[in-house]
Order: structure tokens, then sequence, then C-alpha cells
């Protein structure tokens, strides 16, 4: 039966948790955004990013969830690969992609392959780094497809993706379109 403890946000709410257990912190009210956990998530994104989270709002897990930009990510993403105060995290998105992202999903699948950390985000938004090298892509669509796409498309372009990830990584890089029930052509990003 579905319960709040299998959403895929319920490792968020468990390191939450945990961080306020060790500082000492109330546990009650971990979500506000007044709370000293949130307040130190805030400086730290902000510091990891270069750009303030503003507006706050509240995703539907119930976590506050900070804006930010497409630049500000990939910085956080490129800082998160080579900081030393990062290097548990980014060690276990690593080595554990798919207790990220599904290997079933197409993020899941790159993150397999891609040998640094990967996230995916609501709406089309996915964020890579490696070696200092941080890149984010969103799909003005929301689509979690069209933004792996152009993942791929980008990280073969700078040379970040190995043949043999790219030949596995096809039908993700390049998915099937059916039509009236049989396979009528590939979608195809295009890099300007």
């Amino acid at each position: 039966m579905p319960r709040r403890i299998y959403h895929n946000c319920s490792g968020k709410h468990a390191a939450f948790l945990s961080a306020c257990r060790a500082a000492g912190w109330p546990e009650a009210t971990y979500l506000d955004q007044s709370h000293p956990l949130q307040q130190s998530v805030l400086d730290i994104v902000a510091d990891a990013t270069g750009v303030r989270p503003d507006p706050i709002w509240v995703d539907g897990c119930g976590a506050p969830t900070l804006a930010g930009t497409i630049r500000g990510l990939a910085r956080g993403f490129a800082r998160l690969s080579i900081d030393a105060d990062h290097a548990q995290a980014a060690s276990a998105t690593s080595r554990f992609p798919s207790l990220v992202g599904d290997s079933t999903t197409p993020d899941g699948a790159f993150g397999a392959w891609w040998g640094g950390p990967v996230k995916g985000g609501a709406q089309g938004l996915l964020a890579a780094s490696r070696n200092g090298i941080g890149i984010a892509v969103k799909s003005s669509a929301g689509s979690r497809t069209v933004a792996v796409m152009t993942m791929i498309a980008i990280t073969t372009r700078l040379g970040l993706l190995s043949q043999a990830a790219r030949t596995a990584l096809d039908d993700v890089a390049t998915p099937p379109v059916y039509g009236g029930g049989r396979r009528v052509g590939r979608m195809v990003s295009v890099l300007e």
C-alpha cells in the first residue's frame, strides 16, 4: 500500500531529521522556513550556487523548495564534484546512481553511465557534474525525456560521454516515436 515513507522525497526528510537530531534542533518544526535547519540549507545552497534562493515555495512533500537559476544549479553541481565539504554526497550519488534515480528511468539510465553526481528534478530539470564541470538543463515543456536527451547531447558534444555509454544510452538519447501501434521514428536533440 502507498505510504509517505515510500515517497521519492522520504530520503530527504530522513536526512533533514537526522541533521536536526545531530544539531539538537527541534524535529517537530523542521519544515518551517524559519527553522535553523532550513536556514542552514538556504545558506549552503546560496554559497554553492552563487544565487540567493528566492522565492521559497513548498514542494508536494511539504519541504521548502528553493528557487534558483540554471547557471546557479550548474555552478552548484560543479562544486559538488570537487569540493571536499561535499565529497561524501558526490561519492554516494556517483557510486549508487540507482538510489538517486531509478535505473529504469531516462535520468537513472544516464546516471548509471555518467560516473558523477546526477539528479533529476521536477518538470524536466536535470543536473550532472564530474571533475569540476557542472551541467544543468531544463525542458521548457517539463519533459524529463527531453532533459535527458539534451544532457546526453551536451555531454557527448563536450567529449564527456564515452562511446560505450553513448551506445548503451541510444534509446534514451533518441527515443522511439510510435504511431498507430508501430514505431514510426525517433526523437532527436538538436543543439544550436
